[in-house]
């Protein structure tokens, strides 16, 4: 088939960008498999549970968990799911992050994911019960929604009901509300939201906000309108497919109306609070503002033994690092980064906090390095590593506590399926259990002469008051009472300093030893407590804020306290001058409501109560709770080796017939095992025959810590070039990868590809001398080591730097079109001023060598829609299928210039250029829309260096420049960018500029 002239420079383009990789290096972080491990799984009734060898007793409880939590969120919802969920269990937050089940790294607050299509539930175990008992239900909850809305497998791909559009704040609200209904804490940020004027309506409403006020505005459904309603919508929104006919057609009120409706009920409940409670800085002075530096959390903090440093954890600069300040003087020192290279993934801001040693010369703190955690203890005169303390099997480590005698140190650490108190001496002696059993036992704090070590714990107490010691899984107990609990070194034994169980948690031990601050959330709002030590410890509260206290510590003469603390929508650190108790706090309206706030509705039969649908049905998939248990298998609950079983991840294609052309169709199809270790993509373009018909398939293995990967494909196109003749190239091809990861941040990586192109030429016309047909086989083999620690914003990387090092060979052979060597670099860095300013520099350099080296084409930019060009002398086997196009120099067309040799820098100047914009006509919406000032600069030279003239007569001459300003925005699924550039040669700027409209992120 012939095409016109600029659709074969689209192919052209397309093909640049796909066969050779050649628009763009590659970056980002890796997923690194530490450990080699084996998986297992069993069957419950709606449950297929996939877990690490070991970890048994913990998947055996989610399995219990799961099936309770089942039969109340069905009812509620509706649905019963049509086949097993599967849910995969992760030991720890770290080996969570390395989940190839999705491509994305998850970040360290993410407690669990759900993945719509295969409905998998996915989630790590922290070492607390409670946190695990609270994700897995969230996530449960998710997988009943998605097997309503979309079922599972290609076929229901096509189901029209998967077009209604769920808002986030009833997908993530129905999940918070199953699983916790409501609690302190989404008390504590919904309150805040509310006094401090930042909750959103409910079309508007994205963020972590969607959790805690769309919980709110479920339980707020299901008081008034009853808890059937809540599955009602859904089943709503399948028939009239828009979130607001679906609530008006349930309720009567749309989206609009049920926010102002809600938000009244919640001033009434909130402002009158804001008449006797206080505001952090109403009782104390801020070491941190977290709305001046740009900062969301301030926390941690920990008072030098001298008082007069404080550290703490802050990502005031983007990263999370651990600072040092002067209360005196107000000097802040960055001691510690984070997150930006191996040797300190994190910090564990809200699980860790730092620790001194009684003589103030040294800090502790936790710091994930590698597979594990380990003890980062730094001498504090000149803030450089001293000692680097790390033990096998010890997967987290949290909140370090030096011995009074400064030989051992006590620290809280996740160990299998559990998180106990140990304590190890720093200089060499292995650490020892001081817990040895189930329960959450979390930051530790030692008394002045060392006797005593007090820490947070959920144990319970027996009913003769004794502390239960248990190793194994206990029946009837509740998780999540969180006491103060002191242990006696001596004696060897442990008792309970608070009884309550209401989020007893971070204790201090007052310099003389006589005291200990906590906090508790007793009377609904995580408060700063006291206890007086003695023959009957006394209770006191020392604050009463609007919102939550956080990790007290003492200066060094007890008078004076720092403390965390959540207000205005982040986390502040405050210095609290002579503290003194108070007599009582009033309760919250929650707290004074709390056994009435989720109220069941039981059924007569107990089982589901289903919601009642009308209206039109054609896009409605009924499938309710009781003929889906009838539909499930007997569950298998036999414990069985993990085998992979793939199953569809993308199913799409269309066919066609033409009585000129034959059959024509595409097809793509890529799928995965459950664990996401294998995964296969296939592709087919069909047009007539096998010889027209475009294969490509690849296979990733990503099981191991070296991932490797195989990639195939052929396929045939048909070119009109600029001397008038028409041929066909077919093209035959594969390549393996493999890519070894040294930390989240870097990595080596080869590849070794081989091609063959089969050029025939057509002539068309007789009488004509053609070219002979030519069938060249190259093998391209590349070695690359590349680091990337950048963290992004909305349209592209805001913060860090990126590094690629490549060099390249094609060692020719008898029938090779390319024979050469060479090497490559590419640098970039981005620096964020906050709110969404920043500036990113680039330089790319690299040249090639040998008989028969590559062209490097310079000018365009990358996904340019409306692209032009300065040539279309491109046609050579070389041009197609090996050269490489160097981008972003706007301002120039694509293949303006061209050599062997390049340099290209660019620098924009990033900002906020327009928060959102609805249009009527046509309708849609654009959000978060950015600005951008650049400038590129670059050059190409040939073989014969000496031939280059950087500048003539004060002007540029083979240096080539464009500068100008531009927009980047999501329109619907597409990052579009629309850039007006104008060429610079030193001393004048063009008349017109070129307009780039193109798509994808920014570099």
């Amino acid at each position: 088939m012939l095409f016109p002239c600029r659709k074969v420079l689209f192919i052209l383009l397309a093909i640049l960008a796909i066969a050779g990789g050649l628009f763009a290096e590659s970056f980002g972080r890796n997923k690194v498999q530490y450990r080699a491990t084996n998986w297992y799984f069993f069957g419950t009734r709606h449950f297929t549970i996939y877990f690490e060898e070991d970890f048994e007793d913990v998947a055996r409880l989610a399995g219990d968990i799961l099936e309770e939590a089942y039969s109340w969120v069905s009812r509620d919802l509706g649905h019963g799911v049509a086949e097993p969920v599967p849910v995969i269990i992760y030991p720890s937050p770290a080996d969570f992050q390395q989940t190839n089940i999705i491509t994305s790294i998850p970040g360290e607050g993410t407690g669990g994911f759900t993945e719509a299509f295969k409905t998998r539930v996915v989630l790590p175990f922290n070492g607390s019960y409670e946190d695990f008992r609270h994700v897995i239900i969230h996530e449960m909850a998710h997988g009943v929604v998605f097997d309503k809305l979309l079922g599972r497998g290609p076929i229901n791909l096509l189901a029209a009901n998967r077009i209604f559009e769920m808002p986030l704040w009833y997908a993530e609200g129905v999940s918070e509300w199953a699983s916790i209904c409501w609690d302190f804490e989404s008390d504590m940020y919904l309150r805040d939201a509310v006094l401090n004027n930042y909750v959103r309506p409910l079309n508007n409403l994205g963020g972590f906000l969607s959790y805690k006020q769309g919980a709110s505005v479920i339980a707020y459904i299901a008081r008034r309108y009853g808890r059937r309603k809540v599955g009602e919508i859904l089943g709503k929104g399948q028939v009239h497919i828009s979130a607001d006919a679906a609530l008006k057609a349930a309720i009567g009120k749309d989206q609009k109306q049920l926010y102002e409706d809600w938000l009244e009920t919640k001033k009434a409940e909130y402002f009158p609070e804001y008449g006797f409670r206080k505001r952090p800085k109403d009782i104390a002075a801020n070491i941190t503002d977290h709305k001046e530096d740009h900062s969301y959390f301030n926390v941690m903090p920990a008072f030098s033994p001298n008082g007069q440093f404080v550290a703490f954890i802050s990502d005031a600069r983007d990263y999370v690092d651990l600072y040092v300040v002067d209360v005196i003087t107000g000097d802040r020192k960055r001691i510690a980064k984070g997150q930006r290279s191996g040797e300190a993934e994190t910090f564990h801001p809200f699980r860790s906090r730092p620790g001194w040693s009684w003589d103030g010369e040294h800090l502790a703190f936790s710091r994930r390095h590698g597979a594990n955690d380990e003890l980062a203890i730094y001498e504090t005169r000149n803030w450089k590593i001293h000692r680097a303390l790390s033990w096998d099997g010890f997967r987290e480590i949290s909140s370090p506590a030096f011995m009074a005698d400064d030989t051992a140190i006590v620290f809280s650490a996740l160990i299998g399926d559990r998180t106990d108190i140990y304590i190890a001496g720093w200089r060499g002696l292995p650490p020892r259990p001081i817990t040895d059993d189930i329960w959450d036992d979390r930051n530790p704090s030692v008394s002045p002469d060392g006797k005593l070590i007090a820490f947070s714990s959920d144990r319970p107490l027996a009913p003769d008051g004794e502390p239960v010691r248990r190793r194994y899984y206990c029946d009837n107990y509740e998780f999540g009472n969180y006491n103060i609990w002191i242990y006696d070194l001596a004696a060897d034994s442990l008792y309970p300093l608070t009884t309550d169980g209401f989020g007893n948690d971070h204790p201090a031990f007052s310099p003389d030893g006589g005291r200990i601050a906590y906090t508790s959330e007793r009377n609904g709002i995580r408060n700063i407590w006291v206890a007086e030590l003695g023959d009957g410890a006394i209770h006191r509260p020392y604050t009463d804020l609007l919102s939550g206290a956080f990790n007290p510590s003492w200066d060094s003469d007890g008078r004076r306290m720092v403390f965390s603390a959540f207000f205005n929508g982040g986390f502040d650190i405050y210095h609290l001058e002579n503290p003194s108790p108070m007599d009582s706090l009033v309760p919250t309206p929650f707290l004074a409501g709390y056994d009435t706030l989720c109220p069941r509705e039981p059924d007569e039969e107990g089982a589901p109560v289903l919601p009642r649908y009308d209206g039109d049905l054609r896009r409605f998939r009924f499938l309710d709770g009781e003929q889906a248990d009838k539909d499930l298998p007997p569950p298998d609950t036999t414990l069985s080796p993990y085998r992979p079983k793939f199953s569809f991840d993308l199913v799409s294609g269309a066919v066609g017939y033409d009585t000129y052309y034959g059959f024509m169709g595409q097809t793509y199809i890529s799928f995965s095992d459950i664990l996401g270790n294998h995964r296969i993509t296939v592709a087919f373009d069909m047009f007539d025959d096998i010889e027209n018909t475009t294969i490509f398939g690849h296979y990733s293995y990503l099981a191991r810590r070296v991932n490797f990967g195989a990639t195939a494909f052929h396929f045939k196109e048909y070119y009109w070039d600029n001397y008038d003749r028409i041929f066909s190239d077919r093209v035959f091809g594969g390549g393996v990868y493999a890519a070894y990861p040294f930390s989240q941040f870097d990595r080596i990586e080869a590849t070794a590809e081989a091609m063959s192109v089969k050029r025939e030429f057509l002539p068309i016309r007789s009488g004509t001398a053609w070219p002979e047909d030519i069938s060249p086989f190259d093998v391209r083999l590349s070695l690359s080591a590349v680091r990337d620690n950048s963290l992004w914003g909305h349209t592209g990387p805001l913060a860090g730097s990126r590094l690629k090092l490549t060099l390249e060979a094609m060692p020719g052979f008898e029938n090779s079109e390319m024979s050469y060597a060479a090497g490559r670099v590419d640098l970039r860095r981005y620096h964020h001023f906050g709110n969404g300013y920043s500036w990113a520099m680039r330089f790319a350099g690299g040249t090639a060598r040998g008989e028969n080296p590559p062209q490097y084409w310079l000018g365009g930019t990358s996904a340019w829609l409306n692209w032009r060009v300065s040539t279309d002398d491109i046609y050579s086997v070389r041009d197609i299928y090996y050269s490489r196009m160097l981008l972003p120099l706007r301002g120039h067309n694509y293949f303006a210039y061209s050599g062997q040799t390049y340099a290209l820098a660019n620098i924009e100047f990033r900002y906020p250029f327009l928060q959102y914009m609805k249009l009527g006509m046509p309708p849609i919406a654009i959000g978060g829309i950015n600005g951008a000032l650049f400038a590129d600069i670059g050059a190409v030279a040939g073989e014969d260096l000496s031939e280059f003239r950087g500048i003539r007569n004060r002007r540029f001459e083979d240096i080539k420049m464009g500068v100008g300003v531009g927009a980047r925005g999501w329109i619907w699924w597409f990052l579009v960018s629309y850039d007006v550039a104008w060429q610079y040669d030193f001393r004048d700027f063009s008349h017109k500029p070129y307009h780039h409209v193109s798509l994808g992120g920014e570099f």
